[in-house]
């Protein structure tokens, strides 16, 4: 799960049970790449919550525009 906004990004986590250090932004391919994994058990509470499904073309375009634009 990500987002532009990352206070956002943590009160839908939390809304969503889903604990603070569950949180990711480690360096993959020298980027980071912030972002809580949804367990298939919350996945479709997250939908009805709000959260919109992507491929993962989506979400590595989201990124590289979001926090790494040109």
């Amino acid at each position: 799960m990500v987002s532009d906004d990352l206070d956002a990004l943590h009160a839908f986590a939390q809304s969503l049970g889903i604990k603070r250090e569950r949180f990711q932004n480690k360096k993959k391919k020298g980027k980071k790449q912030p972002h809580y994994d949804v367990r298939t058990t919350l996945y479709d509470k997250a939908l009805e919550m709000g959260a919109i499904p992507v491929t993962r073309g989506e979400l590595l375009t989201f990124l590289q525009k979001t926090f790494y634009p040109l």
